[in-house]
């Protein structure tokens, strides 16, 4: 499809879930790219919105880089870039820590002369909650992933400047000291390199430390709100395809049963802190896209909203650590099935709303059993005879269908 208006109110927004949510985002779009059959692509979209994990994935949709040639890299497990590595990512600083025990060290002194002129404001929490502030501001520093965001988009062929990127790509994040969202790649901001404005989106508190941009730190750009849509309406979309790995599951007796260590089955609950933690804050990050939604449905009522995310009854992402590297192909994989499945229990749907912009859908390009190799050539019919070539019309309701 041409550079066209139509094209241009065709928008994507792809939100955060750290490693697998990243992962499943990459096997979603293979699976929409097969069920476009060749008409259109994931590449095609006028404008691209990536919040945290799913800012690279936007920004590499925006650059031209095909789903199907990351999954191909991470499961051939390819010496390429776009096969990160685990410590591209995770990457601890020793000399952080170190510096803050070193402050911590030299801070109980003064805190000790404190209290000893004031004994009647002592308490162990309270002497705890004065040295927190000497601890570092996050698990993992970013500057690795900085590095090598880098030197991902700057291949040949991918850029690394929303000045030159021909798509319109937007990434947000907020502004840690004035709880203010700024949004990479609009006026003001577009001078940022995009892999700074993904680093600043993906710093996920308390798991990475808060990245310094102009001066300002900023976190991840899912913590005030999950669907940033409203610049890629002001710019005239109105098909936005939103992809969101993080829900909270549907634990219920009788329907579904995460399992503990020993093999029964468990309510979340017994599964300890961090199923807490993660439960809660999936519960609180489909809070916050609903209320987007309903905000989004009353305020521009012409607006289509398509939603793909996984059903709540599959424990599949929910029982994946978001940043266990090594669940990368499974996630993929699981992205690509998911979908599918969705995409062929909503065809009608998606045909209906896909045909107002002259693309078309099929089904018989999904692939799930290899999704990530070429599709198999369709056998080569058998040599004609010697003689004069003859042409056969092919038999009624026999069909050919772009993979």
């Amino acid at each position: 499809m041409s550079e066209t208006p139509r094209r241009q109110a065709l928008s994507m927004i792809l939100c955060g879930g750290g490693i697998t949510g990243a992962m499943y985002e990459f096997g979603a779009l293979q699976a929409l790219d097969h069920f476009f059959a060749g008409s259109f692509t994931v590449n095609d979209f006028g404008s691209y919105v990536g919040t945290s994990a799913g800012a690279v994935v936007a920004a590499l949709m925006a650059n031209g880089v095909p789903p199907r040639d990351v999954g191909r890299a991470i499961v051939g497990n390819a010496d390429d870039l776009l096969n990160f590595k685990q410590d591209d990512i995770l990457t601890v600083n020793p000399k952080e820590i170190k510096g803050s025990i070193v402050r911590g060290l030299k801070a109980i002194p003064a805190l000790f002369r404190f209290y000893r002129r004031n004994p009647q404001l002592f308490s162990i929490a309270r002497a705890l909650h004065a040295l927190e502030e000497n601890l570092p501001a996050g698990m993992y520093a970013m500057d690795k992933y900085q590095a090598y965001l880098g030197r991902l988009l700057g291949r040949p062929g991918i850029v690394n400047s929303f000045e030159e990127l021909k798509r319109e790509l937007y990434i947000p994040a907020v502004h840690l000291d004035t709880g203010d969202r700024v949004m990479f790649g609009t006026p003001g901001w577009r001078d940022v390199a995009i892999s700074d404005a993904i680093a600043a989106s993906s710093a996920l508190p308390l798991y990475f430390q808060p990245v310094r941009v102009h001066d300002k730190d900023f976190v991840d750009g899912g913590v005030g709100r999950v669907l940033h849509v409203d610049i890629p309406i002001e710019r005239g979309a109105r098909f936005l395809l939103v992809v969101n790995p993080i829900i909270p599951l549907r634990n219920e007796a009788g329907l579904v049963s995460i399992p503990t260590f020993s093999g029964h089955c468990a309510r979340i609950a017994e599964k300890g802190i961090t199923y807490v933690v993660d439960q809660t804050q999936r519960i609180s990050t489909r809070e916050k896209l609903e209320l987007g939604l309903e905000r989004l449905r009353a305020q521009h009522p012409e607006t289509r909203v398509f939603l793909l995310e996984p059903p709540r009854s599959d424990s599949v992402l929910f029982m994946e650590n978001i940043l266990n590297y090594g669940s990368r192909v499974a996630m993929l994989n699981y992205g690509y099935r998911a979908t599918a499945k969705h995409l062929r229990a909503h065809f009608d749907m998606f045909r209906q709303a896909f045909a107002a912009y002259d693309i078309e859908v099929s089904l018989e390009g999904l692939q799930e059993d290899s999704p990530w190799d070429p599709p198999a050539p369709q056998a080569a019919p058998p040599a004609s005879p010697s003689g004069p070539a003859t042409v056969t019309e092919p038999a009624a309701g026999n069909e050919e269908s772009a993979a």
